[in-house]
């Protein structure tokens, strides 16, 4: 885990949420027919992070680039711009309609 991810785990910590880092999905052949992906490798999500109070789960792309404002709002949410499609898991709807 590097040190960006390892400080995003700490604050939600802080903040209640039970955290669990460099999280392994495990996708069958049918899911992945599911979301279109049939010759994906197996996916890490950086962190993912419950809290039972709220019954509030988050997932966590951790991106640090040096010399960089880093990702954008615009990055993961404007679907038709360049960066929106190097997030699949929040910007391909086959793929956020299958989480």
């Amino acid at each position: 885990m590097d040190a960006f991810e390892s400080l995003v785990c700490e604050i939600l910590r802080w903040h209640g949420y039970w955290v669990h880092n460099a999280y392994k999905v495990e996708l069958t052949p049918h899911d992945k027919r599911q979301i279109g992906k049939t010759s994906s490798p197996r996916w890490e999500l950086d962190v993912v992070a419950y809290k039972g109070r709220t019954n509030e789960v988050i997932v966590m792309e951790c991106k640090s680039y040096l010399d960089s404002a880093g990702v954008t709002y615009r990055g993961i949410t404007d679907r038709e711009h360049s960066t929106g499609k190097r997030y699949k898991l929040f910007n391909q709807e086959p793929i956020r309609e299958w989480c």
